[in-house]
C-alpha cells in the first residue's frame, strides 16, 4: 500500500491521502478518521510508503499540509509499541498514555494498542512497530501505557537520527544482511536512549521546582541574554542543579528554551495581529539575536521557513 499524491490531479490529491491513511490504519485492525488540511490544493503533496527493517514493520509518512487523524486502538497489536522519528516538521500525539509533541530530529515511543490523536504540521516521519522484548522491557512495565519522548538533542539520538534520515531514502536498497545488521543497530540505540524514560519520575519536589523554574524562563524569554547561567541565577540554584532538573525531565535547558522561543514566534508569525512585524521583528522580540540562526532552527521545526509558515496563516485567513 504505496501512495504518492503526485500521480493524482490536484483536486483529488488531499481526499486521496485521507483515503489512504484510512485503509492504512484499516490493515493494522484499527478505525480511524482523517481530515487533511490542504491550505493549497494546487501545491499538495504527501506519501505513504510501507518500509521493513528486518523484524520491523512500519511505513514513511510524508505531507507539506496539516492533517488531524483519531484512531482506534489496533485490536491486534497486544503490547506492540508504535516508534516514530520525525525528520521534518513537527507532529503531536495524544491519548490516555500522554502526550507528546515531536519536532524535526525528536523520537517518540507510544503504547500501539491505545486510541491516540495525532496532529501534523507539515512532517516527514518515520514509524516502526517494536515488540517490547526488543527494548529489554520488563514484562511488568509492558503492561502500562507508554508515552515516552525521546529528544534529538543527545550525541547517539544525533547519530540515530543520521542513520533514520538515511533509512528514508535507502530501506528499499537494502538485502536482507544488510537490513538485520541495521534492525540491530537501531534497537541497540533506541534501548540506550529509552534507559532515563523507564526510570521513575522526578521526585515532587523536584517536579515543583522545574516548573518554578520554567515559569521564570517564561517571564523573560524575549531576552537573549537569558542563559542557563542567568536562569540557575535567578531560580537560586547551581548550574549543575538546573542541569540535572532538565535532564531528568528528559531534555537539556538550551533545548527547552529554543523550543519555547520558537514556539512564541510560530504562533506571532500565524497570528494576524502580528501581520505588521517583520520575521526578523518576530524573531528579535523572542530572544533570539541572529536571523540566520533563527531560520534555520524554525525550519527544522516546523518544515518550513517563517515567511512560508507567514502566508500559509493568510491563505487560511483569506479562506
Amino acid at each position: 500500500m504505496n501512495f504518492c499524491s503526485d500521480v493524482l490531479p490536484p483536486a483529488e490529491r488531499a481526499t486521496g491521502y485521507a483515503t489512504v491513511l484510512r485503509d492504512f490504519f484499516c490493515s493494522l485492525e484499527a478505525d480511524a478518521d482523517v481530515h487533511v488540511e490542504a491550505t493549497v490544493p494546487d501545491a499538495f503533496s504527501a506519501r505513504l510508503e510501507r518500509v521493513r527493517i528486518g523484524r520491523l514493520p512500519g511505513a514513511v509518512h510524508a505531507s507539506n499540509s496539516p492533517h488531524f487523524l483519531r484512531a482506534g486502538p489496533r485490536s491486534a497489536a497486544g503490547d506492540l509499541l508504535g516508534f516514530y522519528f520525525v525528520s521534518k516538521g513537527h507532529i503531536s500525539f495524544a491519548g490516555d498514555q500522554g502526550t507528546i509533541a515531536l519536532a524535526a530530529g525528536d523520537m517518540g515511543i507510544l503504547s500501539a494498542n491505545c486510541a491516540f490523536e495525532a496532529r501534523s504540521e507539515c512532517y516527514e516521519m518515520l514509524a516502526l512497530d517494536i515488540r517490547p522484548e526488543l527494548l529489554r522491557i520488563p514484562a511488568a512495565e509492558r503492561r502500562r501505557q507508554i508515552a515516552w519522548k525521546i529528544g534529538g538533542d543527545s550525541a547517539l539520538a544525533t547519530c540515530l537520527g543520521a542513520l533514520l534520515r538515511a533509512t528514508l531514502g535507502r530501506h528499499a536498497d537494502l538485502a536482507v544482511g544488510e537490513a538485520a545488521i541495521l534492525q540491530t543497530s537501531i534497537i541497540d540505540a533506541i534501548v540506550y536512549l529509552t534507559a532515563q524514560c523507564r526510570e521513575p519520575g522526578l521526585p515532587t519536589r523536584h517536579e515543583d521546582k522545574l516548573r518554578e523554574v520554567k515559569a521564570l524562563a517564561l517571564q523573560e524569554l524575549s531576552i537573549p541574554r537569558m542563559t542557563p547561567e542567568r536562569l540557575a541565577q535567578k531560580a537560586g540554584i547551581s548550574l549543575r542543579t538546573l542541569h540535572r532538573l532538565f535532564a531528568l525531565s528528559g531534555t537539556t535547558v538550551s533545548s527547552w528554551l529554543r523550543g519555547a522561543r520558537l514556539e512564541r514566534c510560530w504562533r506571532d508569525l500565524r497570528d494576524p495581529a502580528h501581520a505588521s512585524s517583520t520575521v526578523a521583528a518576530v524573531a528579535f522580540s523572542w530572544g533570539f539575536s541572529d536571523l540566520r540562526t533563527f531560520n534555520r532552527a524554525f525550519t527544522a521545526c516546523y518544515g518550513m521557513t517563517p515567511s512560508a509558515a507567514r502566508r500559509r496563516s493568510e491563505l487560511m485567513t483569506a479562506d
